[in-house]
């Protein structure tokens, strides 16, 4: 019951947008690499160019044929289960949010008042970038959008938010299989990339699909959503590599590199007592 009620808290976090937005998903490396950033207002729009001329169709064709054969088989019930068992699981999933959003604020005011007394450099224009507050309404929209994560087919409000779901699921399945593929040691070249690449393939199809909804509020929340994708996906293009200098991941070069670590380092272990904290109170 421990072990899948750490898995069900995971995927409660997901619901929340800063969760989901800043928390990188590649797995931990005993490796240290020295740092080659590059600033996500530069990586972005190259992404998103390779992306619509179809330079990722090969690789987006392989991650298509891998959900459909999970769909066809067993593979996708185990990730449908649990979202069927988070959606039910009784979680202070407010308190996780607002306490999340707490501590992102203390971390960003922390960062933007470090990068303002430095020198500018790359770097500290990396985390201005990722330190920098969403508009509200971008945010919220995001927010709709992730409360749709711990749901599973069927179970929307409406038809329109069910196609949401089963867009946002094939998604989900689509970037545990790539990391997957990395944990069982094959290699995944520009790993970062391609998640950035099946976050625009995501945003595209609900893009779509909200065309033709009913519900003028999803529609107007997937709309806004896609107009800003790429500045959200900058954002967490350059807090992905806030969090990789974090986890030792990467090698700081300065002192300016290493106090940043430091901060984000402390803004995780807080996030992680904090759900820990509410973890053993919705057991109890």
């Amino acid at each position: 019951m421990k072990a899948i009620s750490m898995i069900l808290a995971s995927i409660l976090c997901a619901g929340a947008p800063a969760i989901a937005q800043e928390e990188s998903r590649e797995p931990k490396v005993t490796q240290t690499q020295e740092n080659s950033f590059q600033l996500g207002s530069n990586a972005i729009p190259q992404l998103r160019a390779d992306f619509e001329a179809g330079k990722y169709d090969e690789f987006l064709s392989e991650m298509d044929e891998a959900y459909k054969k999970a769909n066809d088989g067993q593979e996708l019930e185990g990730l449908i289960e649990i979202r069927k068992e988070s959606a039910n699981f009784s979680f202070p999933q407010e308190k996780l949010i607002n306490g999340f959003d707490k501590i992102q604020q203390e971390k960003n005011s922390k960062l933007l008042k470090l990068v303002s007394e430095s020198k500018d450099s790359l770097f500290v224009e990396k985390v201005r970038s990722a330190a920098t507050p969403l508009a509200p309404s971008i945010q919220d929209s995001l927010s709709t959008l992730a409360s749709i994560r711990n749901k599973a087919p069927g179970t929307g409000a409406s038809s329109d938010e069910n196609k949401l779901i089963e867009i946002d699921l094939e998604n989900h399945y689509k970037r545990i299989h790539l990391d997957s593929l990395a944990a069982m040691g094959q290699s995944v070249p520009d790993r970062k990339e391609k998640h950035m690449i099946l976050e625009m393939q995501r945003m595209s199809q609900m893009a779509q699909a909200a065309a033709n909804f009913q519900d003028q509020d999803l529609k107007k929340a997937v709309e806004t959503a896609s107009a800003n994708h790429d500045a959200v996906l900058i954002r967490n293009y350059d807090m992905s590599d806030l969090n990789a200098l974090a986890r030792g991941k990467v090698k700081p070069q300065s002192a300016t590199e290493e106090k940043a670590a430091a901060i984000v380092a402390d803004s995780h272990e807080k996030f992680s007592d904090l759900n820990r904290n509410l973890l053993e109170t919705a057991q109890k």
